[in-house]
């Protein structure tokens, strides 16, 4: 617990810092410190490993958990930066770098958390924080609807979960995640479980309504595009990445506890839904919102295999999913900073192609960008994929194996449509300026992504399972 602890105190003393300093550069930079602090703390031998207890407080600490709190940090470290680009006013800054170091203490709590009443309040925790930050752009109605949209819709999921753990602790007698998957297992057929059967179903069934609704998949969806146009921008990097790792892996432990054939028909619905809304978008932040939608549910029809292979390819999956989508958003950053475009969470997906277009290099990495999130062949995007549908095969289900396939043929094309519109249609006029030259700093990670993207075939022949070894 030494890296929350450690991350906790940093926070407050940069609200003590807050009050006599308002220098934005000042806040960026001593958030920076914090969470490079936080992550060396958190990778020192001195921490064990086990299960540990702080208060009376279930947590568990192992090596996969201790890689996935230094990426959660690494990412933090980037979405203050890009928060620190994107940032509208002095008082809006200042705030937003305080709330966003508290969201990524309250998912360090909570991949390390083993009870489910813990897990219910750091999830509300989240979602109170995350309403604050949907509103935050200055001067927006569909701002504030959105936030509005987001936390009654949050609340409402909450309270299906606290329905449902008060079910699970009735048959069960516990809130232990660990206690609960021994004593499913151990007493599966036994005549307390027989008897209490459709109430612990229909408990288990209510707890992952939440995370349905956090993970915006159907039917639980609808929050997404509304809060994905009107968030301010650094916000929308922050919700396309974190939450959705963090959240997919808690969602995996609760899946190995009981796994539902509904839960499968609920990722290909969404994978369905975020196709087909995707195909119809002009707006750039709606459609990363819809891609989220697609990629968390292809991660999360690995991990459903209940397999090793499934686990780990459910993570990489959203790893790279994660460092592309934070590729685009430097991006947009250099666009800003040119003074390209104003209402950027307004931008329409073809403005933004076509201002790309008169600089090669940055419009190289873009199409690259997106050619991996469609899945096209030699880039990250398709390997990733490719272990999604080697999951499947080996468990057999054949049937959604084709679904995915059908689909991912589709949300290719729509891509490919797009490149070529843009890139290779003579007769459209283009009337902006070319872009100068970018920030040093975006530019060094925008090549590092770059040559992760194309070169992920050779990454990824490293032992994976290694890094993943105690899923």
């Amino acid at each position: 617990m030494t890296p929350e602890i450690i991350l906790l105190l940093g926070i407050i003393l940069i609200i003590i810092f807050s009050l006599f300093e308002k220098n934005i550069y000042y806040m960026m930079f001593f958030s920076i410190w914090i969470l490079l602090t936080t992550m060396l703390a958190s990778n020192h031998p001195s921490l064990g490993e086990g299960v540990f207890y702080f208060l009376n407080l279930n947590f568990v600490i192992s090596p996969f958990i201790k890689f996935l709190k230094e990426i959660i940090l690494f990412l933090g470290i980037v979405i203050i930066y890009i928060n620190f680009s994107f940032s509208e006013s002095k008082s809006h800054k200042v705030e937003t770098y305080i709330l966003i170091l508290l969201l990524i203490w309250t998912f360090l709590m909570l991949i390390s958390i083993n009870d489910l009443v813990l897990l219910i309040l750091f999830m509300e925790l989240h979602g109170i924080i995350a309403f604050t930050l949907t509103g935050k752009r200055e001067n927006s109605s569909l701002g504030k609807e959105a936030m509005v949209k987001f936390y009654l819709l949050g609340a409402l999921a909450v309270g299906f979960m606290g329905f449902g753990l008060s079910a699970i602790y009735f048959v069960l007698g516990s809130t232990n995640i660990s206690e609960i998957g021994f004593l499913i297992n151990e007493f599966y057929m036994s005549e307390i479980l027989l008897k209490n059967y459709i109430i612990l179903i229909v408990g288990i069934s209510f707890f992952i309504y939440g995370f349905l609704f956090k993970l915006a998949l159907v039917p639980f969806h609808f929050w997404i595009g509304d809060v994905y146009h009107s968030a301010p921008l650094g916000v929308i990097a922050f919700f396309a990445t974190i939450p959705s790792l963090s959240y997919v892996y808690l969602f995996s432990k609760v899946l190995f506890l009981l796994n539902f054939p509904l839960i499968a028909l609920s990722l290909v619905l969404s994978i369905i839904y975020g196709t087909f809304m995707s195909l119809y978008q002009t707006k750039l932040m709606r459609l990363i919102g819809y891609s989220a939608i697609i990629h968390i549910s292809y991660a999360l029809l690995a991990i459903l295999q209940q397999n090793t292979l499934g686990l780990e390819v459910g993570i990489l999956y959203l790893l790279v999913y994660c460092v592309l989508n934070l590729g685009l958003f430097l991006i947009i950053i250099i666009l800003k900073n040119n003074k390209l475009i104003n209402e950027l969470h307004l931008i329409e997906i073809v403005d933004f192609l076509k201002i790309l277009k008169p600089n090669i290099f940055l419009s190289t990495i873009c199409v690259s960008f997106l050619f991996a999130l469609a899945g096209i062949p030699l880039l990250s995007g398709f390997f990733t994929k490719w272990y999604v549908y080697l999951s499947l095969s080996v468990s057999t289900n054949y049937l959604i194996l084709t679904f995915l396939l059908i689909l991912g043929f589709i949300n290719s094309i729509y891509y490919i449509r797009l490149i070529r519109l843009v890139f290779f249609n003579n007769d459209l006029k283009i009337s902006v300026d070319n872009i100068k030259e970018p920030d040093l700093l975006i530019l060094i990670i925008l090549v590092f992504i770059f040559i992760f993207n194309i070169m992920f075939f050779g990454i990824q022949n490293f032992n994976v399972a290694q890094i993943f070894s105690l899923t």
